[in-house]
């Protein structure tokens, strides 16, 4: 039976999400982008979440998550798609896919959908349903006209009005999707939260949790941003030694004076904290960066190596001249 369900929802109902994905799939807490504290509300009044199931005899059998801000729901975001093992091969799945997508585009200002997956056969039924595959990445596109990634980015990353520097919150839970993938064109990098522009990812709904995560090493993140929460950058920071901090971050390029206005409150909250040093390590190859980071007074000093998911690759480490 197809149920639907607005967030939040009883313990007794997490509690068998919880079991339909830990026995068939899931490895552990980590790999669930809906976590618990979400499934009980704590961003009720942020982001909407719907829940599309199909349960018997109050057992969920198949499950699909559906994301997307309550002020401005252009976007949103799909994940939590898994079916009972004992219950695939019946289009579950396939069907409240569906269910969620005609439920999200039928909203007067919708225009995408994202989700990330690494398995093949999923890619294929959701391509059946009008996904597309995001060039250099694993996460996929859905639009309401039909329109490619590509498009959608110009129609909406080109331009913008004045932006604004806020701390990074749930309010950007979904606009980093789109900001993070509309930056493949570009090279970036950004340590403190482990990204590399040229990997191929599937990082969708995760995407928040990595930069939220800051928090708790000691760390912040802020994004530079419209009137609409569409993001146009990126920074952050973390404490990895006492007193010594690594800053990072990036943007899409044609907002360069903002970004360092950006880098500048972040550096401001650093310097706060009275510290002994302030660094960034930058891609050898990404000569926009390295150029940033040497117009706000960081001179380079060493080279080093950071490995990202198996991937090697070579940084100047920059430090901040306090001078």
């Amino acid at each position: 039976m197809e149920k639907n369900y607005i967030i939040p929802i009883a313990d007794e109902k997490i509690h068998g999400l919880y079991n339909l994905w830990f026995n068939n799939g899931f490895d552990n807490e980590d790999n669930v982008d809906v976590d618990k504290t979400l499934l009980s509300g704590s961003e009720k009044n942020i982001n909407q979440i719907n829940l599309y199931s199909i349960e018997k005899d109050s057992e969920f059998l198949s499950s699909v998550i559906l994301i997307f801000p309550k002020d401005n729901p252009t976007i949103s975001g799909l994940g939590e798609v898994c079916t009972r093992i004992d219950s695939r091969g019946r289009n579950y799945a396939s069907n409240l896919c569906k269910l969620a997508r005609d439920d999200f585009f039928s909203k007067s200002n919708a225009q995408g959908n994202f989700l990330g997956t690494v398995n093949p056969v999923a890619a294929k039924i959701y391509e059946k349903l009008g996904w597309k595959k995001i060039t250099n990445s694993l996460v996929m596109f859905n639009s309401v006209n039909n329109i490619s990634f590509d498009n959608f980015v110009e129609q909406n990353y080109i331009s913008s009005e004045k932006l604004n520097i806020s701390e990074g919150s749930p309010y950007f839970r979904l606009p980093l999707i789109p900001f993070v993938l509309s930056n493949k064109k570009f090279i970036y990098s950004d340590i403190n939260v482990r990204i590399l522009g040229e990997l191929e990812s599937s990082y969708c709904l995760s995407l928040y949790e990595k930069f939220d995560s800051l928090l708790e090493r000691k760390g912040n993140w802020y994004c530079m941003h419209n009137l609409n929460n569409q993001i146009y950058g990126i920074s952050t920071y973390q404490e990895e030694k006492q007193k010594i901090y690594r800053i990072d971050g990036f943007d899409n390029h044609f907002y360069k004076n903002d970004f360092h206005n950006l880098l500048d409150k972040t550096i401001e909250s650093i310097l706060e904290k009275d510290p002994l040093k302030i660094y960034v390590d930058v891609l050898i190859d990404d000569k926009y960066k390295y150029e940033t980071f040497s117009e706000l007074n960081f001179f380079q000093d060493s080279k080093v190596t950071h490995k990202i998911d198996n991937f090697e690759k070579e940084f100047y480490r920059m430090i901040l001249d306090f001078k």
